[in-house]
């Protein structure tokens, strides 16, 4: 199986160490696009659990059902933890909207390099 998914909005890789990398190549999330890069992961990583890297540098704006569905059992049955790669300010205000509002039940955190964000995520690989 090659290592990289492309959905409608949404470049999935699954890393060789297990943990998923999300790149959105839109820069507004909706519901649809949200559940079709979960899809897509799952591809990789069937039932088993895992740790997700989305990198939200592009992103302008997230719709409130998406904002919803990342917190919603659908997806924390998949994921173990979750690092935001944020760079501008709206990127980073985009995340932290979103962890204050909908309060993943999941670890989650922000970070402005790939590498921190990584290493983070193998404390979260089962």
């Amino acid at each position: 199986m090659r290592n990289e998914i492309t959905t409608s909005s949404h470049k999935i890789f699954f890393l060789d160490i297990g943990i998923i990398k999300d790149i959105p190549f839109t820069q507004d999330e909706t519901l649809n696009k949200a559940k079709e890069a979960l899809e897509a992961a799952k591809k990789y990583t069937g039932s088993k659990k895992f740790p997700l890297l989305v990198d939200v540098r592009q992103q302008k704006s997230i719709s409130r059902e998406a904002r919803h569905f990342y917190s919603s059992k659908e997806v924390t049955d998949n994921v173990t933890a979750l690092a935001f790669l944020v760079e501008s300010t709206t990127s980073k205000v985009l995340a932290n909207f979103f962890l204050g509002l909908n309060k993943p039940p999941y670890p989650t955190k922000l970070f402005t390099n790939e590498d921190e964000a990584i290493e983070w995520l193998k404390g979260f690989l089962k």
